[in-house]
């Protein structure tokens, strides 16, 4: 059992601390431009959408179990907090989603019901669960139990229609350095000192708004800090950088802007062509838009490797040549399958070199688009001989063929 001394000391904390910053990391890492982190505003993170939605999350984490049952104040204390803010008009049902996150599994009472979706729970007996839980609370959260009590029940359904209960990994374990390293693109051999740089960053961030804070006079209100996602990732691309062993950086797949003429222009390429005499979009229409958007996105990476990171036309044709003899590999495997048809043989092809990534310049490529595209570009090409359909060349009308 730990100690009293050890469960009020300032490592708990910072623990605490540090958790609060991992999500933020979290949230930045997944939203979109535009989109902004609060730190040391209505809840212990604070996330603003460009469309005036908000999410207020609180933060539970607990090295000794679930943190959030039904007789724990951390739970009565978070709902009755966010009741009050929505009656001192803080914020509103219609554009605010409540988060409650732990690090401990949750399997029981009404926090595992609220990490259901909402349509999957059974409301009123989840508003009869909390009318007999907060019958008789404790001293302890006496005084919350009373707030949410007040709701009537059609409000109080409301309410916990826009909560939402999860968890999240913690800290430095090895599970949730693979879940940071996946969220921010990251090799796994280095997403410890990048996670370590990110938390300084939001920590230095967090501490300077403290301490002006402090130094305001009294009664003097000083604004939220907040963090946007077009600032945390210029940050990540600097972190990654000073970390990174390899000198190509890729830029992540949602960072390369696609213009939608630039889409609708391609759809007459003869790449699509291929792809449409093998019948690729037949059961998702969308396959085919992520393909034309791999293409534009790798013809943009090309030029700015070329200009930014030096890659010549001889480590590109290099890394052409790769996925070329992989193509005709696959291809040979595929014409002795004796698929149903061609145009199922024609779709293992595809599928096959499309997970192919080789090295450039001789070093790893950290995103899937580059191959993707290349493959696409290749296959725009009469003269690189590379194609999906068994006959692709007789089809397409190839003079080579």
């Amino acid at each position: 059992m730990r100690s009293i001394a050890d469960q009020h000391s300032a490592g708990a904390s910072l623990a605490a601390f540090l958790f609060q910053l991992d999500r933020m990391i979290d949230w930045l890492a997944q939203s979109d431009i535009g989109c902004c982190a609060g730190v040391e505003s209505l809840d212990d993170v604070v996330i603003q959408s460009q469309d005036g939605a908000t999410r207020l999350e609180q933060d539970k984490l607990s090295f000794v179990g679930n943190p959030i049952t039904d007789r724990s104040a951390n739970l009565w204390k978070t709902l009755a907090t966010w009741t009050q803010l929505l009656d001192a008009g803080e914020c509103s049902l219609d554009d605010t989603e409540f988060f409650l996150v732990t690090n401990q599994a949750v399997k029981s009472g009404i926090a595992s019901i609220l990490m259901l979706p909402s349509k999957e729970r059974d409301k009123k007996g989840l508003v009869k669960t909390v009318r007999t839980t907060l019958k008789d609370p404790p001293d302890s959260w006496a005084t919350s139990a009373a707030v949410v009590s007040a709701l009537p029940d059609a409000r109080l359904v409301q309410f916990l229609d826009r909560v939402t209960v999860t968890t999240a990994l913690y800290g430095g374990e090895t599970e949730s350095l693979v879940h940071f390293a996946t969220r921010l693109n990251l090799p796994t051999q280095i997403a410890r000192q990048v996670m370590e740089d990110l938390r300084g960053w939001l920590g230095t961030i967090v501490q300077e708004h403290l301490l002006a804070r402090s130094k305001a006079s009294s009664g003097a209100v000083t604004s939220p800090t907040f963090v946007g996602v077009e600032d945390f990732r210029n940050q990540l691309t600097r972190v990654k950088s000073r970390h990174h062993d390899d000198r190509l950086m890729l830029r992540a797949a949602q960072d390369i802007l696609v213009d939608s003429n630039d889409s609708d222009s391609a759809r007459t390429e003869r790449f699509v062509l291929q792809l449409q005499i093998i019948d690729f979009d037949k059961d998702n229409p969308g396959e085919l838009v992520d393909a034309i958007t791999d293409f534009l996105r790798s013809k943009d990476e090309r030029t700015r490797l070329a200009v930014a990171n030096g890659v010549t036309k001889k480590d590109y044709q290099q890394y052409k040549t790769q996925l070329i003899d992989y193509w005709k590999i696959k291809r040979r495997s595929a014409l002795r399958a004796g698929l149903p048809s061609e145009a199922d043989t024609g779709q293992e092809v595809l599928d096959r070199c499309l997970e192919y990534q080789p090295k450039l310049a001789g070093q790893d490529v950290s995103e899937g688009y580059l191959s993707r595209g290349t493959y696409h570009d290749l296959a725009n090409s009469v003269t690189s001989g590379v194609g999906w359909h068994p006959r692709f060349a007789e089809l397409l009308g190839d003079k080579q063929a």
